[in-house]
Formats: structure tokens, C-alpha cells, sequence
């Protein structure tokens, strides 16, 4: 019986420390603790097979289940976060000559905007943000 009194407290002080990680990894760790507590409160057995049906019982959770507790990005998701600008229109603080580049403010800073177009971008034209490079943002005229 002290073994699932161990195992109890060892697998609710591993949930416990996933709801300060939040990387769903301890959790089925945690789980596989508990799930080794109720086996010792039903069944005496030796401790080496305490331990492998915490590991076997751990990882064939976190195998099965992560996948579903963990949303994958889709490329456009991930694309945007990358990028979050993508798609916001801003107003020119200067012209941008066909196909070329000048220095504007966005967000409080200086930029190099490139301009897409072949056509003149004039101070005060509303573009929107095609894609970035670093530091570059490159602009088309919004519609």
C-alpha cells in the first residue's frame, strides 16, 4: 500500500508540474503515474514492473495523445505568424519611385518599403504590405 501512496503523489506532482510547463509531455508521464498507482492498490508486484508499466504506460500516451492536444500549424498559419505584417495597409510617409526603394516610418521606426509596381507611389498613397525580408517591407497600392 505505500507504493500507491508513492506513485499517487509522484504522478499528481508531475500533472501538477505540466500546468506549469504546458508543453504536454509531463502530463502523460503524470498519467502513467497514476495509472501505476492504481495497479499497485489492486496487485502487489515487484517494483521493476512498477517501474516498466510507468515507462511502457507513459509513452504509449504521449505517442497516442500529444498529437491532440498540440494544434499544428497549417503553412499559411505559420507564414503569417512569421510574417503578421502581410496584409496591413498603411499610408506612404514617402514616395516610392517605380520599383524602387526610399526609407518610410511604420510602427514608430524607419523601414526600406520597395515598391512592386511599376508606377510611382506618391507620399500619402495608401499601400498594402505584400511581404517582408527582414527589414524591408515591399508594398503594392491597396485596392
Amino acid at each position: 500500500m505505500d507504493q500507491f501512496w508513492i506513485w499517487l503523489i509522484f504522478g499528481l506532482a508531475l500533472i501538477g508540474a505540466e500546468l506549469l510547463s504546458g508543453t504536454f509531455v509531463i502530463l502523460f508521464f503524470g498519467i502513467g503515474a497514476l495509472i501505476t498507482a492504481l495497479m499497485t492498490f489492486f496487485v502487489s508486484v515487484p517494483l521493476w514492473s512498477e517501474i516498466l508499466v510507468f515507462g511502457v504506460s507513459s509513452l504509449v500516451l504521449l505517442l497516442i495523445f500529444r498529437k491532440r492536444f498540440i494544434k499544428t500549424p497549417s503553412k499559411e498559419e505559420k507564414k503569417r505568424a512569421l510574417s503578421a505584417d502581410i496584409d496591413t495597409v498603411l499610408s506612404l510617409s514617402e514616395t516610392l519611385p517605380p520599383r524602387g526603394e526610399a526609407m518610410i516610418a511604420y510602427q514608430g521606426t524607419h523601414w526600406t518599403a520597395v515598391n512592386l509596381e511599376d508606377a510611382e507611389l506618391k507620399q500619402g498613397t495608401r499601400v498594402r504590405i505584400a511581404r517582408t525580408e527582414g527589414v524591408k517591407i515591399f508594398v503594392r497600392r491597396a485596392e
